[in-house]
């Protein structure tokens, strides 16, 4: 039990590095475990650490770089505001917090949830298209300029849906959500010559506990609600919470319990219906065979990694912040849009880097309405897997 914890622990290290370094994934670290020859079980605990060390990291090459994740999608905007404001680090720890509570929750209801998810994936999976279709043209209705956003839907959609569905690009999720979230959101600061003020370093004096409370409830029920079908992700039930919020706090709170619950539902899923919701899961459950005892030892896992990730975050953050500040910000998004378009070159190749651009283009056009219509990318594929 100590040696694996111990494992795990040093996953969380291992996810420090994958976290804080643009387009490194837990998945390619991954892929070097499947195609190593041992079968220690350790391997499992480290995975394990490496994943939930990097949910909390990954807030901030999301914020501070505009470099964001399938799951960190939605955080660049509201990121941004607050980093414009000189409270980016607040942000990331406000982020971290709820997430840290979140996969609280989350564990201890885990024993429940053994017994929910499968009754759920039996009996209403069916129904999560039209339950989809619904929140989207609810996020439609929402919106001022409905028409400007009914373009922004209709476009990130379309090409969401020739990138995921026509298989060209090894890592499709990279090309396309560095396009039209990250690199978007770099123009934009290019074209409005953004100045980053010194970032504040105070901690928990815009949040309250009822938003604290608030936020990590509707992290943990929005996985909850969307984990026990294989197609969906992190980044629709991150749209929930977008929907729902009464804050910028409250938003980043449910977005930090998002990141973090989706592993312990992804967990769950694998367990109970066989299914794994993430590349890094799956490599998994191709090379060891799960004990139904693992599960509670890999929940006292991930809450020792949460743990120690929390505390290690505080530790390097301010040391992150302090050599962002000392950056000409101009210069930094310039070579953040280099370092991208390096980044998909190496990784997808010219077709890859054309959908970063087109959806950098329409991030651009989509400002007036809420970021949260580019995640129709991933929306339209996903009601096209349910309806057609």
């Amino acid at each position: 039990m100590l040696k694996d914890m111990g494992c795990a622990l040093l996953g969380v290290l291992a996810g420090v590095v994958t976290g804080v370094i643009p387009g490194l994934h837990v998945n390619t670290i991954s892929f070097f475990i499947l195609l190593s020859s041992t079968t220690n079980t350790g391997l499992i605990f480290f995975t394990i650490g490496m994943l939930v060390s990097h949910n909390f990291f990954d807030f901030l090459p999301s914020i501070f770089l505009s470099a964001p994740e399938e799951a960190t999608s939605l955080s660049v905007s509201v990121g941004k505001k607050w980093l414009l404001k000189g409270k980016g680090w607040e942000a990331i720890k406000i982020a971290n917090l709820g997430g840290l509570c979140s996969l609280l929750i989350s564990v201890l209801l885990s024993p429940l949830l053994l017994l929910f998810i499968p009754f759920l994936y039996n009996n209403f999976s069916y129904l999560t298209g039209v339950i989809l279709a619904g929140v989207s043209l609810h996020l439609l209705l929402k919106e001022k300029n409905f028409w400007k956003a009914v373009t922004v839907f209709v476009m990130a959609g379309t090409l969401g849906f020739i990138t995921l569905r026509t298989h060209l690009l090894p890592h499709p999720l990279m090309a396309l959500l560095t396009g039209l979230f990250g690199m978007s959101s770099l123009l934009e600061s290019l074209k409005e010559k953004t100045v980053i003020p010194k970032q504040i370093r105070v901690y928990g004096n815009e949040l309250t506990k009822k938003e604290l409370m608030t936020g990590s409830l509707k992290g943990s029920l929005s996985s909850i609600l969307l984990g026990f079908i294989p197609a969906i992700g992190p980044s629709q039930a991150s749209l929930l919470v977008d929907d729902t919020r009464k804050s910028d706090e409250e938003l980043l709170v449910g977005l930090g319990g998002v990141n973090t619950s989706d592993i312990i539902l992804s967990l769950i899923a694998l367990f109970t219906i066989g299914k794994a919701r993430s590349g890094a899961l799956k490599v998994l459950q191709d090379k060891f065979v799960f004990e139904n005892i693992f599960f509670f030892y890999l929940m006292i896992a991930c809450f020792v990694s949460a743990i120690a990730s929390f505390i290690l975050i505080k530790l390097i953050g301010p040391w992150f912040v302090k050599f962002f500040e000392k950056m000409n910000y101009q210069k930094l998004c310039s070579a953040m849009l280099v370092f991208l378009c390096i980044l998909i070159l190496a990784f997808n190749g010219w077709e890859g880097l054309i959908v970063s651009i087109t959806g950098a283009l329409i991030g651009f056009y989509a400002k007036g309405v809420r970021k949260s219509q580019l995640m129709s990318a991933l929306m339209v594929p996903t009601l096209f897997y349910f309806f057609f």
